[in-house]
């Protein structure tokens, strides 16, 4: 049989009438290939006699394993399903998953990679981070590691140096803040986390403003209040309820709400109750995620990318990220929020 060395990757690309990039996804194992295209590869590499050397990492069981990068809060409803949804897509491709729990705001972020990466995995995702913004010295170190990292970006920055997965939370208040409007309201109010404290919610509240721009609405007639989320068990739904508060204190007459998430905006509804104002009715409402929303009183209207699709976004770019070839050009990949419709509009 002809050696690796008399006989190149780009022959038996050309035989088999695909890039040099496939060949080597299919000697190495990694990455998304047809089934078409893996058997015309192995004919050709049976037809010119092709044999890659003795040392060649596709004579060697290779790491098929996924690190995740978790807070260390066991009951955390985000987290944990964000875990179950990654490790399900994970293991539809073929990867399995290292759980890593660390908490980052007493842990820096490269020295957690660092640890992760002297692990047998092949990629880490990185859906939860607490910082505002990354530093230089990350963003240099998320491009070079040899192992590749995709993370959740909400930054206000986009960093196109970094492999993310970028949730467009502007454009999904916007929907929101269309349907409200559509739905006949016209002094909305956003409750969220102070802005300058949660990068989702300044990206909620910043396409919350715009739609209303966009709309010619009166500013003055619309409004934003902000509660910080509490610190340890302690539901968000409190700091939903005095956000809902301030806003009434300030407008009585409100008739269109987007809340943070769902959880917050429960607080929200409880103060409603208190107001003796009803939804739909009286006050219409809308909030980012559907953990709560389905079973709250009325059931919440959610706007959202779904988990599901994130976390299979996210172990469709690692495996991609596997060919070295790939790994040369930064990935970011928009996932653009959908509204689902209930009775609380």
């Amino acid at each position: 049989m002809a050696r690796y060395g008399e006989i190149r990757m780009s022959e038996v690309a050309r035989r088999a009438g695909v890039s040099g990039a496939a060949v080597s996804r299919y000697l190495n194992d990694s990455g998304y290939l047809s089934k078409e295209k893996r058997e015309a590869i192995r004919r050709a590499i049976e037809e010119l006699g092709f044999e890659p050397p003795a040392d060649h990492a596709s004579r060697y069981p290779r790491c098929k394993t996924f690190g995740i990068l978790l807070p260390p809060f066991q009951y955390d409803g985000y987290g944990l399903e964000m875990k179950a949804q990654f490790t399900r897509q994970a293991e539809k491709a073929g990867y399995h998953v290292l759980d890593c729990y660390y908490d980052l705001s007493r842990v820096p972020l490269i020295q957690a990679l660092e640890s992760i990466c002297r692990e047998r995995v092949c990629g880490i995702f990185v859906p939860m981070l607490p910082m505002m913004k990354l530093s230089d010295a990350e963003v240099d170190y998320l491009r070079d590691c040899r192992i590749p990292v995709v993370l959740i970006s909400e930054f206000a920055d986009s960093y196109p140096q970094v492999n993310c997965i970028l949730r467009e939370n502007d454009a999904g208040a916007m929907i929101a803040v269309k349907r409200l409007l559509e739905a006949g309201c016209h002094r909305l109010a956003y409750l969220g986390p102070p802005p300058d404290k949660n990068k989702a919610s300044a990206q909620r509240l910043a396409g919350f403003w715009q739609q209303i721009r966009h709309a010619g609405l009166e500013e003055t007639d619309c409004l934003a209040a902000f509660e910080p989320l509490p610190v340890g068990n302690i539901p968000f739904a409190e700091a939903g309820y005095k956000a809902a508060k301030e806003a009434f204190a300030r407008n009585p007459d409100i008739d269109g709400i987007l809340g943070w998430n769902d959880a917050y905006l429960a607080g929200a509804l409880w103060h409603l109750a208190e107001l003796e104002k009803r939804v739909p009715r009286d006050v219409k409402v809308i909030a980012f995620h559907s953990e709560y929303a389905p079973f709250l009183c009325p059931p919440v209207t959610s706007v959202e990318v779904p988990t599901e699709r994130v976390c299979a976004a996210a172990v469709e770019l690692l495996a991609r990220l596997q060919e070295p070839v790939e790994r040369m050009i930064p990935r970011q990949v928009h996932l653009c929020p959908a509204l689902t419709e209930r009775a609380s509009v």
